[in-house]
């Protein structure tokens, strides 16, 4: 019955999408719209990586999974929020280490709150089976790239979903080789499954290709996508495509990631709407996107990657606490 219910809803709504995560205590409170894809830059240590661990925890809530969240963590309030912004729904939880307090409401003023529930107890304190369906369904199909063990069930995923599934996914795997691609999916998934022979039989870098290749052919299902420095173990070349598969894959669903390179920041096709640089400010953390005027100035025939090199990225940097038009 919430099956069908569910899927009713999907069908009227096929353009519902996670649109923005907001963040309290975490040691600063910040707002960071979901549009597309996003890019998170910035010095180490300054806080994009955490950004991602929320992420990547949110399929564990209201799961018996649910994790004490580790102390830089606590006390922290997450806020989704979900379009189409005619009918925008909201869920926010506050962490207060194995507890939680959660408030799940519409724009239209229905409001529904459950107060120091415990974690597994959260969903289905919506009072609304739809509801409850529709928000675990957002929050279990959070998207990373898969580690090299999960490898052999998402490619038979992968195969089983069109008779040509595996050919796509063979031709895209192929551009990063420079030969012919010596096996074929299935005994590609097998390697994978006999973990010890993967290492023998490609460098880190091919199997970070062929992570990146399995994520973008992954059945479009996802709610929000997240990878953090994207660049690890890859030549340009593959680098550039897989900033090409991300904007490919933001067209459907929100991506949020992170990079230190130049290369990707240079391959970006909108970066004015897709960067974010992360900073300190009074001990918290601060995005702060492009000036789009202040870039047209400077870039002409260079990209941001490239105005960093030079010393200019905080000439195009826009004063605004987040640089995102509405």
């Amino acid at each position: 019955m919430l099956a069908t219910a569910g899927t009713t809803f999907w069908q009227r709504n096929h353009q519902v999408r996670l649109s923005s995560l907001q963040l309290q205590g975490f040691p600063s409170s910040l707002q960071l719209p979901l549009r597309g894809l996003t890019v998170l830059i910035g010095s180490n240590g300054v806080g994009k990586t955490s950004i991602l661990e929320v992420c990547k925890l949110l399929p564990l809530v209201g799961s018996p999974l649910f994790p004490v969240f580790p102390p830089k963590m606590r006390n922290m309030k997450v806020l989704l929020e979900f379009g189409p912004n005619d009918e925008l729904r909201r869920y926010s939880f506050k962490v207060q280490g194995d507890r939680v307090d959660e408030v799940f409401y519409y724009k239209n003023g229905k409001h529904y709150t459950a107060a120091g529930v415990s974690p597994s107890a959260m969903v289905g304190s919506v009072p609304e089976p739809e509801l409850r369906l529709i928000l675990r369904g957002f929050l279990s199909r959070v998207r990373t790239l898969p580690e090299p063990n999960q490898l052999p069930d998402w490619l038979e995923r992968i195969f089983a979903a069109s008779r040509s599934a595996e050919r796509d996914f063979l031709d895209l795997l192929q551009l990063g080789f420079d030969a012919l691609f010596p096996m074929d999916g299935r005994q590609l998934a097998a390697l994978f499954s006999l973990q010890e022979n993967t290492s023998a039989a490609f460098s880190s870098g091919i199997q970070t290709w062929i992570r990146w290749c399995a994520l973008y052919s992954l059945p479009r299902s996802a709610s929000l996508i997240v990878a953090d420095n994207i660049e690890r173990d890859l030549e340009p070349g593959l680098v550039v495509r897989v900033v090409q598969m991300l904007e490919s894959l933001a067209e459907n669903c929100p991506v949020l990631v992170t990079t230190h390179s130049d290369l990707v920041l240079d391959t970006l096709t909108d970066p004015v709407s897709s960067l974010r640089y992360c900073e300190h400010r009074q001990g918290g953390l601060r995005l702060r996107g492009l000036d789009s005027e202040a870039y047209k100035l400077w870039s002409s025939d260079k990209g941001v990657g490239t105005l960093r090199k030079e010393g200019h990225l905080h000439d195009i940097l826009s004063d605004a606490e987040d640089g995102r038009d509405p």
